[in-house]
């Protein structure tokens, strides 16, 4: 919750984030942002008070809500993305990446295999997720039959496609933080 409003606060009302010097955000943008996260907060704390539901099992129900749906999101985001097999290329002096966005998107990201009711329905169909950046624009209905192609694609012209059981993603990941963790210094004299 204190990362949302950090993030909001820093989009909307620090004029040194990138978005404030490129763009004047429209004031109807300031109202949209209030009235909507009025409404949200409304809608899921003050109602069910006003239908008896006690303050704190309302608060409660709306923190618990908010854990499990960034443990989803995180999930959902992050196996796909950092991960150990992922590439992290650096950027040149002139501000490029090194490779197309095509094959940036093969480098940086891998697919979900499971295909199933499930999972689609839990990951929103991102278990297609090199799909998702490739082709944004495009209804997620239609992504299995775009991978398969794209699977083919890579094959035929030694691209780096990569697909993962979500479980061996989530692994990934949790190694790739282990990786970069730094031990803490229990021994070490800080006096």
């Amino acid at each position: 919750m204190i990362r949302v409003v950090q993030a909001v606060h820093g989009a909307f009302f620090n004029k040194n984030r990138t978005v404030r010097k490129l763009v004047t955000i429209p004031k109807i943008e300031f109202v949209k942002l209030f009235l909507f996260k009025s409404i949200f907060l409304f809608y899921l704390i003050v109602l069910p008070v006003m239908l008896g539901v006690s303050w704190i099992i309302a608060c409660s129900a709306f923190l618990i809500m908010l854990f499990a749906a960034s443990i989803f999101a995180l999930i959902v985001l992050l196996s796909p993305h950092a991960n150990t097999e992922a590439e992290f290329p650096a950027i040149s002096e002139s501000n490029k990446l090194p490779d197309s966005w095509m094959l940036h998107m093969l480098q940086t990201t891998n697919d979900i295999t499971e295909d199933n009711w499930f999972t689609r329905f839990f990951m929103g169909c991102f278990n297609y997720h090199v799909m998702h950046h490739l082709f944004p624009h495009v209804n997620h209905a239609y992504y299995p039959e775009i991978t398969d192609l794209l699977k083919k694609y890579a094959q035929q012209y030694d691209l780096p496609y990569r697909q993962y059981s979500l479980w061996t993603s989530l692994k990934n990941h949790y190694n790739l933080l282990r990786k970069n963790s730094k031990p803490p210094p229990f021994f070490e004299d800080t006096m």
